[in-house]
């Protein structure tokens, strides 16, 4: 208790995300940078600079340290040439008139086409841009670039953007001692950054002046003129002082709306009442029905009666049986092993406010490196399953716990790669970066692994309860018939607890809402692993109460088949949501070939847990009975 106290107190001591606090002086730039373009329909982010944008003076661009999460996402923080300063309000100022060629305007029309955003930032808050529909305010992130009629045919290019950035005057308080270098200055925080946007047309702009030039009164339409077009960026910056103090600047944006909470809650109380259903089940099976079977065999004597008892007990000498392709099954067991232990540890620090989004691709660089670092799980149980089933052949057991999961899921990263670096876009990492990969998958994944396996394969076999006769027991006719169809409809249930949970996380995924639910998302999880454990056990009790001792895989594969589910439900979803129909062809490449590989990664979770539940439930049954 004293050191969850102390852990507590620390905890205070320091702003989790890790982002530091910043204050301005009146007149104090506030640097606006640029993040990248990103479009829902094209799924490929790309650099600002990708179109030609007014530059700043001090340099075109000027890029920041990024952690592996933001390079992996595509960001990019480059100075933009909006000349924003603390308090100075700005009615109509110029950024540049650019002439642009007509390949440039075409590059401007095809990106308004795909629906693309500029994703800007100011003292790392995204700029939001709040829009009205049916009565309710929704906040949406970036700024459109543009906007095509598709009637006419025409492309209006947004050159005009209204800032608006809200603050707080920082004050001294218990809780912040920083000195301030002029304590008669007053000094400000920025809270909220939203803009709106706007197509203006402009006449010829005056030479060195800074101001707008005179508005024609209509919209800038992007023309096909051979000679190109001339073009004034403009903006207008105001400022709004707010009662909302720096440090719970994010809830606005992290806050889901009230329909989401109750949505939330909904799904919790859906998932809670499959899982309390299938304890009862459960319940029955072991309180009821085991023990009824535990009085029945102990009671048994060696007599007639003994030679027509039916049931799980006369599957004795089989039911601890090698299944066929060992060494698969516990590779998918050591990989569902580091899956898990991924995911709790995750959870763990996402529920404490590590990876907030204000620490920009810290989640990401999180899940790399855990999973690099737990390759010692993965190894272990592949290695200490194998050995504990007498298995002979360890070293192709460790080298698919190494390159099985991992080798696919590189290539797969790889060749998506190769077609974002052949369109350009930012996300598509570089030569250096796809190094450092892979060397940390090939000089700490692996050797982590390898250890993990050496130690594992020292483990002496399992002392089942009961011991394997050399010969097979036939499994009575009909005893394993619909084998199948359990499997497949076992799978629903778990998928069933995460279903609304997982809409919410494709949505931050693929639609770019910002997701920080991790509270929710841990609840679910639990739930979620109490489904799979239960399914599992069940559906393994029921067949070996038909004398079918052929548990092990179907243990494994009744809550993966969950993992289908979920793929299932990427195409539906891919195919229902207005703001992903029209996607490019190598989007929809890209979108499959990562959730193909999330799909895989649930599977191999929840095989995992129903495998380890259903392995302690039939050892601790068979150990309660009598066995001659």
């Amino acid at each position: 208790v004293l050191l969850l106290l102390a852990a507590v107190t620390c905890a205070h001591g320091f702003y989790l995300p890790g982002i530091g606090k910043t204050s301005y002086t009146e007149g104090a730039k506030i640097d606006v940078e640029a993040d990248r373009l990103q479009s829902l329909k094209v799924q490929f982010p790309y650099d600002y600079y990708k179109l030609p944008f007014c530059q700043p003076d001090v340099g075109p661009k000027k890029r920041q340290h990024l952690n592996l999460g933001e390079i992996l996402m595509g960001e990019r923080h480059e100075l933009t040439a909006l000349d924003v300063r603390m308090f100075v309000n700005e009615d109509c100022k110029l950024q540049c008139t650019q002439s642009l060629t007509a390949a440039q305007v075409k590059q401007f029309k095809d990106k308004i086409k795909d629906e693309y955003f500029v994703y800007l930032n100011a003292d790392n808050m995204p700029i939001i841009m709040d829009f009205v529909d049916e009565g309710k305010v929704y906040k949406l992130r970036g700024l459109p670039l543009g906007h095509y009629d598709r009637n006419n045919d025409a492309v209006e290019l947004f050159n005009h953007y209204d800032l608006l950035i809200q603050y707080h005057v920082a004050k001294m308080s218990a809780t912040n001692l920083q000195v301030e270098q002029n304590p008669e200055e007053l000094n400000y925080r920025v809270i909220a950054f939203k803009g709106l946007v706007e197509s203006r047309e402009y006449k010829s702009a005056e030479g060195g002046s800074d101001k707008c030039p005179e508005k024609t009164g209509r919209k800038l339409v992007l023309g096909s003129n051979p000679s190109g077009q001339q073009i004034s960026f403009t903006y207008s910056v105001r400022f709004e002082q707010t009662d909302v103090e720096w440090s719970t600047r994010w809830d606005t944006l992290l806050e889901p709306r009230p329909e989401l909470r109750r949505v939330q809650w909904f799904s919790i109380i859906n998932s809670i009442a499959i899982t309390i259903f299938l304890t009862a089940i459960v319940a029955l099976v072991l309180f009821r029905t085991v023990y009824l079977d535990f009085a029945r065999y102990n009671e048994i004597d060696d007599t007639v009666e003994a030679q027509e008892e039916t049931g799980w007990k006369q599957v004795h000498s089989d039911v601890f049986r090698p299944p066929i392709a060992t060494g698969l099954l516990c590779v998918f067991v050591g990989i569902g092993a580091q899956l898990y232990v991924v995911v709790v540890v995750t959870l763990f620090f996402s529920v404490l406010g590590f990876f907030s989004p204000s620490y920009r691709g810290g989640l990401l660089t999180a899940l790399v490196l855990f999973w690099t670092c737990t390759g010692v799980i993965a190894g272990y149980m592949s290695a200490r399953t194998y050995t504990g089933l007498k298995g002979n052949n360890l070293r192709l057991v460790a080298l698919g716990s190494c390159f099985g999961f991992s080798g696919v899921v590189f290539s797969i990263f790889f060749l998506i790669n190769l077609e974002l670096w052949l369109v350009g876009s930012t996300a598509a990492v570089s030569f250096w970066t796809l190094l450092l990969l892979l060397m940390l998958w090939l000089l700490v994944a692996v050797p982590l692994n390898l250890l993990g396996s050496f130690l594992g394969g020292r483990a002496n076999a399992y002392n089942f309860p009961a011991k394997t006769a050399t010969f097979h027991r036939p499994i009575p006719e009909g005893a394993d018939s619909n084998s199948t169809l359990f499997v497949l409809t076992g799978g629903l249930l778990p998928f069933a607890c995460v279903f609304i949970e997982l809409t919410f996380i494709m949505d931050s995924l693929w639609e770019d809402d910002i997701f920080y639910m991790f509270g929710f998302l841990f609840i679910v999880f639990i739930i979620l692993a109490i489904t799979c454990a239960e399914v599992s056990v069940v559906i393994s009790y029921f067949f070996l109460s038909n004398e079918d001792y052929h548990w092990w895989w179907r243990s494994f594969l009744t809550p993966a088949t969950s993992g289908a589910y979920v793929f299932l439900y990427s195409i539906i979803f891919l195919n229902t949501q207005h703001d992903l129909k029209g996607m490019h062809l190598a989007s929809v490449v890209m979108y499959l070939a990562y959730m193909f590989i999330i799909s895989a990664s649930f599977a191999f979770l929840t095989g995992f847990i129903g495998f380890e539940s259903s392995f302690l439930f039939i050892s601790k049954m068979f150990s309660s009975v009598k066995i001659d």
